[in-house]
């Protein structure tokens, strides 16, 4: 039984259904957790900023979703109303109040988020001093995407700059991800994605084996995130290098990969899972929402090609990916019968 809502149901978009079925595998992990924070430098009104982050809550249908259990998949409710409330908490006392203040953010981040029946955002507005402040987000990646993240903060500094000259706010344009629902599902029912998937399962007809051994039994026993911080000088070369010989970062850093594991592990045939935007059609582009994917990208490659010869393949595949990029990560395991419990998958490397 669905729960009783004050607003329209929906059925989740097939990137949500992806996220859903994940988080359902790990029920008290905080696998879909994103967030960050703002460090505002200068005077703050709280009750200004509220106002602002109201404003943009109300004009996008996104951050008033809340999930309801269902039978057999979760609906969707948009809420008519949500109040934004940001809490306000004074680290200004603190010996170190700005060092204790990301140590409290992550804490809060690592802290699951209830899945049904609520909203899946938290705001807090922090007091580090009188003239320093910290916006911290958190929300559950069913609901927003790192682009709506930017776009949300986009739109509450626009929003708090005219309240603090004009003192009031004009209706503005409102986006809705229900929109998107609609449109999602007119095209897995329309030809464009049974081209799309017949184009997949060509590529993966047959699949290279994964690259580690399952390793634990649980998703935080098997995952591990790395971070690479590029110093500006050598980041500089890098793009300098990129544009004269044609390619994008993306290139450069998915054939620095490759060569990795040509070295590392012998691999000839390379899948990776590419993050995307996949804000198609563009009258999403700004919508706040859930979009951003995960597409597999195969490369083949022989031991003695070179450098730019592997950037060419790249590039290539990379434009042929793209025209079916929309078809879900989710229907392209289905339709290969690879199971969604992280034991056997297209990728291990994203």
């Amino acid at each position: 039984m669905v729960e009783k809502t004050n607003g329209s149901l929906y059925p989740l978009s097939s990137r949500q259904k992806e996220i859903w079925f994940e988080q359902i595998l790990y029920p008290d992990e905080p696998l879909y957790n994103h967030g960050g924070y703002v460090r505002i430098d200068g005077e703050i009104h709280p009750d200004l900023f509220e106002k602002a982050l109201q404003w943009v809550v109300d004009r996008n249908d996104a951050l008033r979703m809340v999930l309801h259990q269902g039978d057999p998949l979760p609906m969707l409710e948009f809420r008519n109303r949500v109040q934004a409330h940001m809490a306000l908490c004074d680290f200004s006392e603190k010996t170190d109040p700005y060092n204790d203040a990301v140590r409290w953010m992550k804490e809060e981040m690592d802290r699951p988020l209830e899945l049904y029946g609520n909203v899946m955002f938290r705001f807090r507005l922090i007091r580090i001093s009188d003239r320093d402040h910290i916006w911290f987000v958190k929300y559950h990646q069913i609901i927003l995407d790192e682009q709506s993240h930017f776009l949300l903060v986009q739109q509450t500094a626009d929003a708090y700059g005219r309240l603090a000259k004009e003192k009031r706010l004009r209706k503005g344009s409102v986006r809705t991800y229900a929109a998107f629902i609609r449109n999602d599902r007119a095209y897995l029912e329309s030809e464009k994605s049974a081209k799309d998937e017949r184009f997949w399962m060509k590529k993966f007809k047959d699949f290279p084996a994964p690259l580690f051994p399952v390793v634990g039994a649980n998703r935080a026993e098997r995952q591990h995130d790395t971070h690479l911080r590029l110093k500006q000088p050598f980041y500089r070369r890098l793009m300098a290098f990129a544009e004269k010989n044609r390619a994008g970062p993306v290139s450069i850093f998915i054939g620095a990969l490759c060569c990795y594991f040509l070295k590392t592990a012998g691999k000839e045939d390379l899948t990776v899972g590419l993050m995307v935007h996949n804000r198609r059609p563009a009258a999403f582009g700004k919508t706040i929402g859930p979009f951003a994917a995960v597409r597999p990208l195969r490369l083949r490659f022989e031991t003695g090609s070179s450098f730019m010869e592997l950037l060419t393949s790249i590039r290539k595949e990379l434009e042929k990916d793209t025209r079916h990029q929309r078809f879900p990560l989710s229907e392209i395991n289905n339709r290969l019968g690879i199971l969604n419990d992280g034991n056997q998958q297209l990728f291990d490397v994203v």
